[in-house]
């Protein structure tokens, strides 16, 4: 689905009645995503939505949406690394004291993934029971790291793919030109020794993860951009290419050599585990030597048989 047209597929829902109750906006870039989806929520909220579904941009309704105090949108964002519980039950308290009336409300999380446990399980009861008239719009750039119970109660609308280099962008911004250098690096080293079960492979986060000194904002960004890197991996592996620019072409082919699908998809899953550890504030260094060390044993295990 075109990104410019998420705008067009809500309201052609809502005007239908089909409208459901809760979303995953699947996208590759955060920024132009949140741009989609405001544009999306002030064309349902608008009370003067032209014929072809825009917002009017004048309506105190429109207005009120653009300077961030409609009372029928609630927005959240992380609060830190992560999105807590706390901000969840002030959102459902919130909307207790609501009444629609027959006017939508809307509730935005911007990045789903980034949803502790327990923040993830007290909206995915308020999902399961919404009041009436009520739209949950959760945006996330990694769909395996959002709790697969709230995946499966969602439906999913992909915006389409941006730029992946603006992953690259927002680690560099983050980083510094040095430190995102130095990160690009870890991850290549890190990847070559997890996909190749190496024994020793958890001493590699000593020589490289420990000197970026990450904090848990930059832990996160980090694992973004390394889920983004395997992305490349599986590019590669199949189509001989890349996207993110977090790595040269003749790296990742070093990488993909002699290396399966399964081995990649594994180790996919392993990196979204690792996201929600990260989320619990979970130590960084310890926490990625212990996925490397699991992985590594079951290279082991299955040498073995």
């Amino acid at each position: 689905m075109p990104a410019s047209s998420l705008q067009d597929v809500l309201v052609d829902l809502l005007r239908a009645g089909r409208l459901g109750h809760a979303y995953l906006v699947s996208h590759s870039e955060q920024d132009s995503a949140e741009r989609d989806v405001r544009v999306a929520v002030q064309a349902l909220l608008c009370t003067q939505r032209s014929p072809q579904g825009s917002a009017c941009g004048q309506c105190d309704s429109c207005l009120q949406v653009l300077s961030g105090n409609h009372p029928g949108l609630t927005w959240v964002d992380p609060d830190g690394a992560s999105v807590k519980v706390a901000q969840m039950r002030s959102a459902q308290g919130s909307d207790r004291l609501r009444s629609a009336g027959g006017q939508l409300q809307v509730f935005v999380v911007s990045r789903a993934e980034r949803l502790t446990l327990e923040a993830g399980n007290a909206i995915l009861k308020w999902v399961e029971e919404p009041g009436p008239d009520r739209l949950f719009l959760l945006m996330t750039a990694a769909l395996q790291g959002v709790l697969p119970t709230l995946r499966s109660r969602c439906m999913t609308l992909r915006l389409a793919a941006a730029s992946t280099t603006g992953i690259a962008d927002a680690l560099a911004t983050k980083l510094g030109q040095e430190r995102f250098v130095q990160a690009c690096a870890s991850m290549v080293e890190l990847t070559a020794a997890a996909l190749a079960r190496r024994v020793d492979a958890w001493q590699v986060v000593g020589r490289t993860v420990a000197k970026l000194r990450l904090t848990g904002e930059e832990a996160l960004q980090f694992v973004d951009a390394w889920m983004a890197l395997q992305g490349d991996v599986v590019q590669v592996l199949f189509h001989g290419q890349a996207q993110t620019g977090l790595c040269e072409l003749t790296d990742l082919q070093k990488l993909t050599h002699g290396v399966g699908a399964e081995q990649v998809a594994e180790f996919a899953l392993l990196l979204a585990e690792q996201r929600r550890r990260l989320l619990s504030h979970v130590n960084v260094q310890a926490s990625f030597e212990a996925m490397l060390i699991g992985m590594a044993s079951q290279g082991e295990g299955q040498a073995e048989r």
